[in-house]
């Protein structure tokens, strides 16, 4: 999404008023706090226009076509708009119809607006296995198939990697401050397994996305993974909105998409999202290309990663040794939703 940082001050008022009419239901619904907070994100960390979001219409704009007239920009609009009607479990086909309207104006015929629309109406499926489909390889580092099959084997504890556990063991040999060792450290805290140890498929499956926690700093929760999100979207040409939407059904609005991670409801941070964006568009290297090796750097000096590929220390969830992984609430598997914990104080 990084053409949005280019955009004049009457284009950043044509997007604002297309997600406000989106979050509106043009008129139809209020606007709700999390979604004026949302522009609000937007406007600071991505358009860096100021406007009064109270003072914009709640229609589609009739020049949103002559405004917008970039595809690489009608396409960012687009999967922002997605987005909107997933941030509460209220309306959402209300919210969806309006996104369909845009994509029509656009005349955009777009997988990701088909699959947000299917899941406006509660038809989760094809969201969650394109989601996964297209963005494992870059993400995780490896195929839908093979990761099907990591899976699959680890539900018996058939995953073993000799070869890969003594390689990842042999990080405990290199330097305090080096990605390896922050490695070692990240899967402790948040008791993934070690890759190639039995059991431990979600580390082979996203051993390129562990990669990317400790480069970026974000923590395993919830915010922290909004937070990488966010810094895969600003990152490249590919702005992974189906990875964002997929995030949003599972912590946002509580849809069990992945059976390996609890659902949970409000924990979308549109500040920490947005902020990791306009991180990642100071990044000067696309760490979700396929060509690029995670491998690379696990031998060396965070500090001197992050300054090669331009990513800030700002924004950094973890910034010290004493600093845990898995954050204040604990490895994954461990933790209580907020909806239990509001139980038991009840």
């Amino acid at each position: 999404m990084r053409k949005l940082f280019d955009r004049t001050p009457a284009e950043a008022g044509v997007i604002l008023r297309t997600l406000k009419a989106v979050a509106t239901a043009e008129g139809l619904l209020p606007f709700e706090t999390l979604h004026r907070a949302t522009l609000d994100a937007l406007c600071e960390h991505v358009l860096r226009a100021k406007v009064d979001l109270d003072e914009l219409p709640e229609t589609l704009p009739e020049e949103l076509e002559r405004r917008v007239l970039d595809p690489e920009v009608r396409a960012n609009l687009l999967h922002l708009a997605i987005a909107i009607p997933l941030l509460e479990p209220e309306y959402e086909r209300d919210r969806a119809r309006v996104v369909e309207r845009i994509a029509a104006r656009f005349r955009v015929h777009d997988r990701d607006v088909r699959n947000a629309e299917r899941a406006a109406r509660g038809h989760y499926t094809m969201l969650a296995l394109d989601a996964y489909r297209g963005s494992l390889a870059d993400i995780g580092g490896t195929s839908l198939k093979r990761s099907l099959v990591l899976y699959l084997r680890g539900l018996v504890h058939r995953d073993a990697d000799p070869e890969l556990a003594e390689r990842v063991h042999a990080f405990a040999s290199h330097p305090q401050g080096t990605v390896g060792r922050m490695l070692l450290d990240y899967w402790r805290d948040n008791e993934f397994g070690v890759p190639g140890e039995p059991g431990s498929m979600q580390s082979q499956m996203f051993f390129k996305h562990d990669v990317h926690h400790v480069l970026t700093g974000y923590d395993t929760t919830p915010r922290g993974e909004f937070a990488v999100a966010g810094f895969y979207t600003g990152l490249g040409g590919n702005d992974y909105a189906d990875f964002t939407a997929l995030l949003l059904l599972q912590l946002q609005v509580a849809v069990q998409v992945d059976p390996t991670v609890a659902a949970w409801r409000d924990q979308f941070d549109p500040a920490a999202y947005f902020a990791a964006l306009e991180r990642a568009a100071r990044c000067t290297v696309d760490l979700v290309a396929p060509d690029w090796d995670p491998w690379s750097v696990v031998d060396r000096p965070l500090a001197e990663v992050r300054r090669e590929y331009g990513i800030a220390d700002d924004g950094a969830m973890v910034r010290g040794r004493g600093e845990r992984w898995c954050g204040a609430l604990g490895p994954p598997a461990k933790r209580v939703g907020p909806d239990k914990i509001k139980e038991a104080r009840m």
